[in-house]
């Protein structure tokens, strides 16, 4: 996963795993505690509208409170407009907008499209937030 401020290798981050009657993986979110802040770095449910996406959240914000953290935060593209939907519908808040962030991250992943979700070009990163 690459965004404007860094680099990061899911595989070793923690996290938490959904999975269905025959053992398949459903949902993975990935996280980081950094102090008293958790940052979300990935999240996916392979089944929307479901209720694992929403599940995997709550099992971040309750072990980053168990941590002692005050706030959750995640970057996600200007063009994730699903995403920013399914955030903001569970508390966060927009607090910064990084204005072509996203020509940073493609200096370490060219493979970045330019242009994404509902042919919006993929140019700014935003950051949200929720406190706890």
């Amino acid at each position: 996963m690459v965004t404007s401020v860094g680099a990061y290798d899911c595989s070793s981050l923690c996290g938490f795993i959904l999975y269905d009657e025959h053992n398949n993986i459903i949902g993975l979110v990935t996280y980081e505690i950094r102090e008293k802040e958790c940052e979300i770095i990935s999240l996916d449910s392979l089944q929307e509208n479901s209720g694992f996406g929403t599940a995997l959240m709550k099992a971040v914000e309750e072990k980053a409170k168990s941590v002692g953290c005050t706030k959750v935060t995640l970057i996600t593209t200007n063009d994730n407009v699903k995403a920013l939907r399914f955030y903001q519908r569970r508390g966060y808040h927009l607090a910064y907008l990084f204005p072509n962030a996203v020509q940073e991250a493609r200096k370490q992943k060219p493979s970045i499209p330019l242009v994404g979700y509902d042919e919006i070009p993929i140019r700014d990163e935003l950051l949200l937030m929720k406190k706890l």
